[in-house]
């Protein structure tokens, strides 16, 4: 895809994107940071009542940037595609980490059966409190069920060594959800919804060093300084840089500490989550002979001439408001009908996912999707042309050319589809044949004008860009024109002078206009 170096620096939706996320970490840091400070000048009543405003703003506007980010152009990728291998393994890396932690908060899932062998001293934990019970008795053999939970807790209370996720970062909870947006935004290719994904890694690094400022001065909770040298805001640094010990036994220490139940499911949501996402939107399309992503399709030198003449209609960074007269070419360049080859080369044109561009052309009924014949006959059947016999044109046109209504003739020649209202109802009934309007038809008049197509020259449109079969004047009725007997005022002469001094008489301007 070409650069989008040229849309970043004015993009709504990047601003949006950092600046949402931006205000929620400044407020969140300056109001707690001098939270003293401000209660002793405020109050404390006054003080909280600003700090939950500026919060419930602050989230409403990220609320609101991720509304306006999803999906956003520029694109990395097309989206249709999948997401490229390096992104999906970041994604699992980031996800795994990010899950896993997050289920080591709560207690410890276990299966809820064990088999006890019968031996004695076999420990049981109590329900009530940490204390281990060592049964001296001999218990029965067999399966026994057990609680699925193990809200044991393994650690030392006699200890000050570091254990668990605390080895790993003093605040787990943050970068836990920080990892989780990572890894999202690793399978996304739209850069302002990856740019939304990425700023909680800003929350959590600016948070987690503005928790350990406010715990080191005792504000909100306490920082041991034998913990601190232990431990480390960034995930893994402490523990990688050596400072709980040697590197290998910390990992082995962990191995015993973590609940492998609880983080195997992690790991197998990640994946799921990965596969699932990182494999693209499927834009559902029926492949036939002439009509694959594979086909071959590119404008005409003539037609590149008026590409660019569309595209310079548009700022350089919209080429996307480009669509629809791109699609309208390209149709009439492919004889009436766009295979999705074509769409492809206009979102190629326009620098846009191809899926924003089957989105415009499934849309509009202009725009065939499948091939349609030399001649594309449109029938009205809207009240007005029903009442005065679209059915009987729609019965003739049938009957003469051996197709029902959404069929084409063997021949390739016709296509017959009735649509709603085209706009001629005081010439009803009529069709629509390609761009030309043939209005009040009979059975006999459609018959003369579809032997002519077949000839291969359909009547000539009239003065006003259509035809009344029945001999009229563009909407004239039976006794001619009975009204707007003169023509058209002429304009009044502009006085060129009146502009000369750079002001405009608002009087006089109204008298030239006619009011």
């Amino acid at each position: 895809m070409a650069t989008t170096a040229k849309v970043l620096p004015v993009s709504t939706a990047i601003r949006w994107a950092v600046g949402s996320w931006s205000f929620f970490i400044l407020e969140n840091t300056v109001l707690s940071e001098n939270r003293t400070t401000l209660i002793s000048l405020l109050g404390d009543e006054t003080y909280h009542a600003c700090y939950g405003i500026c919060s419930t703003i602050a989230m409403g506007s990220v609320g609101y940037a991720y509304k306006l980010v999803r999906g956003a152009d520029p694109l990395l990728w097309n989206a249709s595609r999948g997401t490229p291998l390096a992104g999906k393994i970041g994604s699992f890396v980031c996800l795994s980490l990010g899950l896993g932690m997050i289920s080591q908060m709560p207690p410890k899932l276990q299966i809820p059966v064990e088999y006890r062998g019968g031996d004695s001293g076999t420990a049981v934990a109590s329900t009530q409190g940490d204390a281990i019970n060592h049964n001296s008795r001999e218990e029965e053999t067999g399966w026994k069920v057990r609680c699925p939970f193990d809200f044991t807790d393994k650690k030392n209370p006699d200890s000050n060594s570091v254990t668990g996720l605390e080895r790993i970062s003093r605040h787990p909870g943050l970068w836990s959800f920080s990892l989780i947006g990572l890894g999202n935004a690793l399978l996304i290719p739209s850069l302002p919804q990856r740019a939304w994904l990425f700023m909680p890694t800003m929350v959590a690094l600016v948070g987690g060093a503005h928790t350990d400022s406010r715990y080191r001065r005792g504000m909100g909770g306490s920082l041991d300084e034998s913990y601190e040298n232990q431990t480390s805001n960034i995930p893994f640094v402490a523990l990688l840089s050596g400072r709980q010990g040697d590197v290998s036994k910390v990992c082995n220490e962990m191995t015993g500490e973590i609940k492998p139940l609880n983080a195997a499911l992690a790991v197998g949501v990640a994946a799921a989550w990965v596969l699932g996402r990182g494999r693209g939107v499927k834009i559902p399309h029926i492949n036939t002979p002439d009509n694959t992503p594979e086909t071959y399709f590119d404008f005409t030198d003539e037609n590149y001439t008026r590409v660019y003449k569309i595209l310079s209609k548009y700022p350089a960074n919209y080429k996307q408001s480009g669509i629809i007269p791109l699609l309208d070419l390209a149709q009439r360049q492919h004889g009436g009908w766009l295979p999705v080859a074509a769409m492809d080369k206009v979102a190629q044109i326009v620098e846009v996912d191809p899926s924003r561009v089957y989105e415009v052309a499934s849309f509009y009924t202009m725009f065939n999707r499948t091939k349609v014949g030399k001649y594309f006959i449109q029938l009205c059947g809207t009240t007005p042309c029903m009442i005065c016999g679209s059915e009987d044109i729609k019965k003739t046109i049938e009957k003469h050319l051996g197709i029902k209504n959404g069929e084409t003739t063997k021949d390739g020649m016709f296509t017959l589809l009735e649509v709603e209202c085209l706009g001629a109802c005081a010439n009803a009934p009529m069709i629509q044949l390609n761009d030309d309007y043939y209005e009040c038809l009979t059975p006999k008049t459609t018959v003369e004008l579809l032997d002519a197509c077949k000839a291969g020259n359909p009547p000539a449109m009239g003065k006003w860009g259509s035809l009344p079969m029945n001999g009229q004047v563009s909407c004239e009725g039976p006794l001619g024109k009975t009204s707007l007997l003169d023509g058209p005022p002429t304009p009044p002469k502009v006085d060129v002078e009146r502009f000369k001094g750079g002001e405009v008489d608002p009087a006089s301007v109204k008298a030239h206009m006619g009011y």
